[in-house]
């Protein structure tokens, strides 16, 4: 080759920066679409008038929970795999509902029926891993509902109390 003979295309660097530009931004397309095809979230509601009365109606749990002046003191053994549940206040349901909800990975939510062993006493056997959970606790008494709420880390404590004063 003489000095005035160009070079070939694909020798030179110019060609190949232009042809990379857009192949990254393809491969970052395909990456974005799996990642989000993975595990789809559902954020948007269609019916959001109807979970904006469903927000009402927990809030009544609440005020009910408060006006009977409830609270709750919760033990869990990891153990044993038990969750024992001391309720003080005005109500003696015969059973309990405790709702574990994962703050990350929700197939791993949770129901555990409580029974009660006592008046006052609830009890049950469930084997529930070392994280942070946000937590339910529903007792029904007259055909009305309450609720108390709270969250724990099992990785740091095993007891934890819920109170009527703060939903």
């Amino acid at each position: 080759m003489t000095a005035d003979t160009p070079r070939p295309w694909y020798t030179q660097f110019w060609p190949w920066l232009l042809i990379a530009i857009p192949a990254a931004t393809v491969i970052a397309g395909i990456a974005t679409i799996w990642l989000a095809s993975r595990e789809p979230v559902a954020l948007v509601v269609d019916d959001y008038y109807k979970e904006g009365l469903a927000v009402n109606r927990d809030l009544a749990k609440h005020r009910l929970a408060s006006e009977r002046g409830l609270s709750a003191a919760l033990a869990f053994d990891g153990a044993a795999g038990t969750v024992q549940v001391t309720l003080q206040g005005r109500s003696d349901p015969p059973a309990l509902t405790l709702t574990l909800v994962h703050p990350l990975a929700m197939n791993q939510d949770r129901s555990i029926p409580l029974q009660r062993s006592s008046p006052g006493h609830y009890g049950a056997q469930a084997a529930i891993p070392d994280d942070r959970w946000y937590m339910d606790l529903e007792g029904a008494d007259g055909g009305s509902t309450w609720r108390l709420s709270g969250e724990i880390d099992l990785r740091t404590t095993r007891r934890v109390t819920l109170s009527s004063a703060a939903p």
